[in-house]
């Protein structure tokens, strides 16, 4: 459906704003008007710009969101009586009623509804091409010879953009941000509105040009420590009118006239933010300063004091050396098997945005034994028989810091153990002495076993030596 009106019947700023571009064009010299007339396509804004002394019209609003758009036909004193207009560069032609009455001709003005949904520019939302022909009133309206084309684009786009405000727990060592983003092919975000609790309201304008499919993004600082509250209000709009987080559509012409602290109480859009700068605490279990003998578990757990809350803990294994930690891995708990002395760091991440607060990373000593035990060592020894002598033997071992226990088998020739002598802790890597007494002479030799901390049998070379006794 589409009907005409004159547009001096039209009330509130439009006419206003129509009054003033008409006066403007009276002003015009002669020698600026052309002999052809034009067309202005113009949105729901109603602004119209001077007219073109072109015979290419301009699109004054070239992104509109409704089914309607404004129509100028400067007809410069040809008296034209005639429209007719077509879509997209199609052959199907629509020629509303036309409609005279303002007293100083050569300016007559059309104002069209269900124009973009009808005969001249398609409903889906997109670029369009609306192409105008004139006639004039030599012509009746049967016969009337229509003049040469004029064509104005404008941009359907009857969807709103879509506004983030992030919510929850903020992690207040980055600033606040906020964005929004309109679909590729529409017109683009104009603008943002946003406040912080009860203050006043900030316009963050967009320098991108239409049709934008970059998002416009603002940042800003939020005030307080952890455990400070804060409600942030916003809205946007794109170039077309659409707004979200305002009631209804906006004036395009007046987004630019919008004041910071307007529009406070029209905001329906809010995110509730708690700045949360505190990172979590955790606690390692199962490692100590002993040495294992085998893989030892280390089982993490945090907490986040009522804030955020954990969103993970991470752990790194490093060299007993090592001065910082490496790379990192996710998890609760790590199993270490390497022999060695090494660090396990471990640390937490909340889920505050943007980013988490990170906890310092701290570490645990673990202490794994080889499996193949201390290495033993003995000197040969020659003594008299129903006499005490000394056995000297020695034990290193890289991975532990004593031995837990010390056996000397003492063998006769064929290999059977006459003598067993067991010994208590011993340190490492210095020679020791423990007395024996064999009663008959012969060929013997002692073998020295040892334990680490961890218990593990000795499993390296085992020291022994010949034993004479005469």
């Amino acid at each position: 459906m589409r009907r005409s009106a004159k547009l001096r019947g039209r009330r509130g700023p439009t006419l206003l704003l129509v009054m003033a571009v008409v006066a403007a064009v009276l002003l015009l010299p002669a020698a600026a008007l052309a002999a052809t007339p034009t067309v202005t396509i113009v949105g729901p804004s109603g602004f119209l710009p001077s007219p073109s002394a072109s015979p290419s019209p301009t699109a004054a609003a070239p992104a509109v969101n409704d089914s309607r758009v404004d129509l100028y036909l400067n007809d410069n004193g040809w008296g034209a009586k005639w429209v007719r207009f077509s879509n997209d560069g199609g052959t199907t032609w629509s020629v509303p009623t036309l409609m005279t009455g303002i007293d100083n001709p050569p300016y007559e003005w059309w104002y069209l509804y269900d124009y973009l949904g009808g005969t001249a520019i398609a409903s889906f939302d997109g670029t369009h091409t609306v192409t105008a022909q004139f006639s004039d009133s030599a012509v009746d309206s049967v016969s009337q010879t229509w003049g040469a084309t004029s064509a104005a684009t404008t941009l359907l786009d009857t969807q709103s953009p879509v506004a983030t405000a992030p919510e929850g727990y903020w992690n207040n060592n980055y600033p606040y941000e906020l964005s929004a983003r309109d679909q590729v092919g529409l017109s683009g975000v104009a603008q943002l509105w946003y406040g912080v609790d009860a203050g006043a309201m900030t316009i963050v304008k967009n320098a991108a040009p239409l049709g934008t499919s970059d998002p416009l993004e603002t940042t800003f600082a939020l005030a307080g420590g952890t455990g400070a509250r804060h409600t942030i209000y916003y809205a946007a709009a794109d170039y077309a009118g659409n707004t979200v987080g305002l009631y209804g559509r906006v004036n395009t012409i007046r987004l630019g006239a919008v004041k910071a602290g307007t529009y406070i109480d029209q905001f329906p859009l809010s995110s509730d933010v708690v700045i949360d700068r505190t990172a979590p605490t955790t606690t390692a279990r199962g490692a100590d300063n002993h040495w294992h003998p085998g893989p030892v578990t280390v089982s993490f757990s945090a907490t986040d004091g009522g804030m955020a809350g954990v969103d993970y803990i991470e752990y790194s294994i490093t060299p007993s050396t090592a001065t910082e930690p490496a790379d990192w891995t996710t998890g609760d708990s790590v199993a270490v098997s390497q022999p060695g002395e090494d660090k396990v760091w471990y640390r937490a991440v909340d889920t505050a945005l943007p980013e988490g607060n990170v906890e310092a990373a701290k570490y645990v000593q673990v202490r794994i034994t080889p499996t193949r035990g201390p290495k033993t060592e003995a000197q040969a020894v020659k003594a008299s028989a129903g006499k005490a002598f000394d056995l000297h033997y020695k034990i290193s071992d890289p991975y532990s810091t004593k031995a837990k226990s010390v056996t000397i088998l003492v063998k006769d020739a064929s290999g059977t153990v006459v003598k067993t002598i067991d010994l208590g802790s011993r340190s490492l890597g210095k020679w020791h002495s423990v007395s024996c007494t064999l009663a008959m002479a012969g060929a013997y030799k002692y073998v020295v076993h040892a334990k680490d901390t961890a218990g593990v049998k000795q499993r390296n070379p085992v020291g022994k030596a010949k034993l004479t006794i005469k």
